[in-house]
């Protein structure tokens, strides 16, 4: 039985239609690489209510629920409280300094 996975795009631009999600369907192309099994990657505005609403809803049938993108002005305080919910736990990793800006 393979593991369920979740991708979680946060980014108000991509949730309003203006600029495409490239981190969520790479995450996902390297998770179903891995042999797990994915959801179609869900994409949220940077909103705590949002995030949130994401991530339980994920969590209820993912085993691992991976979030990525947005400016951050939303996800800490949206995310640390997941950890001490049944069934999740929350990691949170910075790629500051090794990413590079996908405007022109």
């Amino acid at each position: 039985m393979k593991l369920r996975a979740c991708v979680i795009t946060v980014s108000d631009s991509t949730a309003a239609g203006r600029r495409q999600d490239v981190s969520g369907p790479e995450a996902r192309r390297l998770l179903v690489e891995a042999g797990f099994e994915v959801a179609p990657v869900v994409v949220v505005p940077d909103e705590r209510p949002a995030i949130a609403a994401a991530i339980r809803a994920a969590a209820r049938d993912a085993d691992l629920v991976v979030t990525t993108g947005g400016t951050m002005k939303g996800m800490p305080g949206a995310t640390s409280p997941m950890a001490s919910e049944p069934r999740t736990q929350s990691v949170q990793l910075s790629t500051s300094g090794s990413t590079r800006s996908s405007k022109p």
